[in-house]
């Protein structure tokens, strides 16, 4: 005969922070919908914001974040640990095209392209923008050099598109 013994349900804790209603907003904390990333919201512009995670600040879509309860006081926030390797965003390029359009419509385009080329591990990319009388070239150029991965923002060379490309060299 077998022996019928009482089973005890045990209640796990959900790991993790605790997900609240709400779109995060500027000062609130959130977490990456897709990853266990998550921190402070320390900026918000549109419908983008900088996540202030383990030391990194991540410009996301706010559409990626979820609004979580801040850690308490006494607890330390973990630092945000890599293991193995980064794989490559699917639909990271080499090359972004936002020629014939606005500082406005091409300033989001640029920031996830960067964001994906970084990700993907890319070195250097080309951006080209066109000629013109130059109020793209130098919008995209000055929000370039205010990435912190960016080493180095360029014309292309004469063979490679000259002043309708930028060249845009990225850090480890």
């Amino acid at each position: 005969p077998l022996d019928k013994k009482k089973k005890k349900k045990v209640k796990t804790q959900p790991s993790g922070p605790e997900i609240l209603k709400g779109t995060p907003a500027e000062g609130d904390w959130a977490k990456l919908k897709e990853a266990d990333t998550f921190g402070q919201l320390v900026d918000v512009s549109g419908k983008r914001g900088v996540l202030e995670a383990g030391g990194m600040r991540l410009n996301v879509k706010l559409s990626q974040l979820v609004k979580i309860r801040p850690p308490q006081k006494k607890e330390k926030m973990a630092a945000v640990q890599v293991i193995g390797e980064v794989s490559r965003p699917a639909g990271a390029r080499m090359d972004l095209d936002v020629l014939g359009q606005r500082v406005e419509e091409a300033l989001p385009r640029v920031d996830k392209f960067m964001d994906d080329a970084h990700l993907a591990g890319l070195r250097q990319v080309r951006i080209l923008h066109g000629k013109g009388s130059g109020v793209l070239r130098d919008a995209i150029r000055k929000h370039l050099r205010d990435l912190r991965y960016v080493v180095d923002v360029a014309d292309a060379p004469v063979e490679q598109g000259g002043a309708g490309w930028t060249l845009v060299e990225i850090r480890d």
